[in-house]
């Protein structure tokens, strides 16, 4: 009997461990019936408990347990070594219990600390097949272990399943080759063997393609035992009752017709063990589910803090971070450990992924042809075995040409070398752009950039074969974690210019210039340029006639022109009054990356068109100048510039949520103001924060409430910023002067939300 326990100890090694929770498994020695409880079962699985086995529980030898000598530890050729088939035991107070977290790492530490083996055991005689096993599954048994069932007497062949019962359990726990075979005579392999005698392919492809599952075989076992042998998983423990003595088979199942979560992709662990039962017993369910939760990273390095929603201009880089745990690959041959990034259109992924396990730094790999992994692509290309690596990571991206949604695979090569690691984080970091489709004004609200990410990993311990590469096989059963998703977010402004005498009188040619320290690349009508450092401008001249860009220089009339100040042209010497900066030069974009981050703060200008219109895209929280630079002719210019704040505030009730408010400032000022930390309405005023702020409204409308008005007196400029709804008039000799007027729209980057 002691090798059918060791057959049986190695199945149980497979996805759960013995654990008596500080009781004996033999408190209850001498009753004729008892209890299996497993813990952390998981909510939507069955449990099932079918007996293969049965037999009179006798004591071959008295309960008794030695401490491991620490001189084993020692040596050249240390004599004491971790046994991950090996059951240990720690002393509390009088009683010995199971240690369930002896690992590779540790050994040397429990052994020092006083570490125990169980040299006493319980066993069970008179073996009798068990009463959830059909003479079918007793003959899938001898046939896989190459055991007699049939013999021949006076001419006659005749089956008798219990004649050779004894043989059975010794070439079960020796792992004995089938005639003619060779199959490895090592424990896990011995474990994979026994479990699968009971199992079938099941053909139900529910969970997507080559998602093939394995269910009980109906020929072999009972699929209908008592009620009293069948358990739901509830997220914590459960427990069978009135269990025989004997060997029990517990199958952990997800069932596939009543799982609605599998058609959102999510797929749980199933295991199968082998369990003694010869007292009231207690196991501990290993059978994870790996999970993967996705932050953006926000603050310096040291501070840095993880959220749901940020927001932030076009140029800016957002830094992600997943979040894993290594988990219990007990009983896998190869494991699957695969994250699939989604990010839509108004993200650029930055390739820069960078995972660590535990204290552990992994290198980017290359995948060659012949489907091993190499350390670069050139490499990867040549193919030569010599070069061929065993871990790191790969990481490949497509962006769809029509949708431009980025999808990105990482995929962890070799994961199953991390078996010993279980427990351990599992950090992934990269990052993003804002781009320049972040703001689509078509939409009709703002739901921002969404980005997610989901893990694909192995779930089948039985069933994890590996390919010639040392990896899963394609057809290994998978399962996926929900989508962990984030959100960032981007706003636009809006300005109108109108006639302040005649609202729908719309003026074209006005320029505006905006300048916040918020603003990387802004979209100003639809077009983009970004200023360029001393460093970007001297690479530039550096650079050969074919690799150069143009350099443009910004206008006071919002437009952007190649030309010099000084230059000739047509005979005449191009004034350097009309440029808003003879030395700041642009480079004009179409698509924006990772090459736009900046911090810099620079103005962006830009004239009203036809509908008196200017927009404003790709702006994040912050305060905002924005000055008139150019009038339309006949109307005077605005001397006092114009500041707005735009307040991003995350949804109470979603995290990944998030909306923008903007405020504009009212009371005098000569420079831009601070942003509060919030804004606080007034009471029975409809300013905020002490009458200092003002809320634009945001509508499609051209003249609202938010309506800045300037007009003139006779052609004198006596500019003035009148309060909401309010209309200055300045009379010289009893002439109207023709007035000008300004509206600022808070407009949403996905689209406009009334107030």
């Amino acid at each position: 009997m002691r090798n059918f326990k060791k057959i049986l100890a190695l199945v149980l090694a497979l996805t759960m461990v013995v654990g008596l929770m500080g009781v004996s498994v033999f408190a209850a020695e001498g009753a004729e019936s008892y209890t299996l409880t497993i813990n952390n079962t998981v909510n939507g699985h069955k449990y099932t408990a079918y007996q293969i086995f049965v037999g009179t529980k006798a004591d071959t030898t008295s309960n008794a347990y030695t401490v491991m000598d620490p001189a084993g530890l020692e040596g050249e050729t240390p004599t004491l070594k971790f046994d991950a088939t090996e059951t240990y035991f720690k002393k509390v107070g009088e009683d010995y219990v199971v240690d369930t977290t002896v690992t590779a790492e540790n050994f040397a530490t429990k052994v020092n600390a006083g570490l125990y083996l169980r040299t006493g055991n319980v066993s069970l005689g008179d073996m009798a097949w068990g009463a959830d096993i059909t003479d079918e599954g007793k003959k899938a048994l001898y046939n896989e272990y190459g055991v007699a069932y049939t013999f021949t007497e006076d001419g006659t062949t005749k089956t008798d399943y219990n004649k050779n019962i004894l043989a059975l359990v010794e070439a079960i726990a020796n792992n004995t080759p089938k005639s003619g075979t060779s199959t490895d005579n090592s424990e896990s392999d011995a474990a994979v063997r026994f479990a699968s005698v009971f199992y079938e392919i099941d053909n139900d492809t529910t969970g997507g393609t080559g998602n093939t599952n394995k269910k009980v075989n109906a020929a072999y076992l009972n699929t209908n035992p008592a009620s009293s042998q069948i358990k739901d998983g509830n997220n914590g423990s459960i427990t069978f009752d009135g269990l025989a003595s004997g060997y029990y088979l517990i199958d952990d199942t997800y069932p596939l017709e009543e799982g609605s979560d599998k058609e959102n992709g999510v797929d749980y662990s199933i295991s199968r063990i082998m369990v003694q039962i010869v007292g009231n017993t207690t196991i501990n369910n290993k059978a994870d589910k790996p999970t993967l939760d996705k932050d953006i990273v926000e603050g310096e390095t040291g501070s840095e803090v993880e959220v749901d929603t940020s927001n932030g201009s076009i140029g800016d880089e957002v830094k992600y971070k997943l979040d894993s745990v290594v988990p219990n690959m007990d009983g896998y041959e190869s494991y699957l450990f695969e994250i699939t990034d989604t990010m839509t259109k108004g993200l650029t992924f930055n390739d820069n992924v960078a995972i660590k396990i535990g204290d552990d730094t992994l290198n980017r790999v290359y995948k060659g042809s012949d489907g091993f992994f190499y350390p670069t692509e050139e490499k990867a290309t040549s193919g030569n075995e010599a070069d061929r690596v065993t871990s790191g990571f790969t990481v490949n991206y497509t962006t769809d040409a029509s949708t431009k949604v980025t999808t990105v695979k990482i995929y962890i090569v070799n994961f199953i070398q991390y078996q010993a690691k279980a427990g351990n984080a599992i950090a992934v970091t990269y990052s993003a752009t804002i781009n320049q489709d972040a703001l689509d004004t078509s939409a009709a609200t703002n739901a921002g950039q969404e980005n997610k990410a989901k893990l694909t990993f192995s779930n089948k311990p039985n069933e994890s074969g590996k390919g010639t590469n040392g990896e899963p096989e394609e057809t290994n059963p998978k399962g996926e974690t929900p989508d962990s998703k984030v959100t960032t977010y981007t706003h636009g402004i809006e300005i109108f210019k109108v006639d302040a005498n005649d609202s729908s009188k719309k003026l074209q040619d006005a320029a505006f210039t905006i300048e916040g320290d918020a603003q990387n690349v802004v979209i100003a009508n639809n077009e983009m340029y970004v200023l360029l450092t001393s460093d970007e401008v001297a690479a530039n001249d550096a650079a050969a006639a074919a690799d150069k860009f143009d350099i443009y220089y910004m206008l006071k009339d919002g437009t952007y022109t190649k030309t010099e100040a000084g230059s000739v042209v047509d005979g005449k010497t191009v004034s350097a009054d009309d440029y808003v900066s003879t030395t700041e030069k642009y480079k004009k974009i179409t698509v924006v990356d990772k090459t736009q981050n900046t911090s810099t703060s620079y103005k962006t200008t830009a004239k009203t068109n036809e509908s008196g219109y200017i927009e404003f895209r790709g702006l994040g929280e912050g305060v905002y100048t924005i000055t008139e630079t150019k009038a339309p002719s006949g109307y005077n210019i605005l001397t006092a510039p114009i500041y707005v704040a735009i307040k991003f505030t995350v949804d109470d009730t979603d995290p990944t949520k998030g909306t923008f408010a903007t405020y504009r400032y009212v009371k005098d000022a000569t420079s831009a103001p601070t942003m509060p930390a919030t804004f606080t309405k007034d009471e029975g005023a409809e300013t905020y924060n002490s009458g200092a702020w003002e809320l634009l409204g945001q509508t499609e409308e051209v003249k609202i409430e938010s309506d800045i008005v300037i007009e003139n007196n006779n052609g004198t400029e006596l500019p003035s910023t009148g309060g909401i709804g309010t209309t200055i008039f300045y009379i010289v000799g009893g002439l109207l002067a023709v007035g000008a007027g300004v509206v600022l729209v808070s407009k949403k980057r996905m689209g406009k939300v009334d107030d």
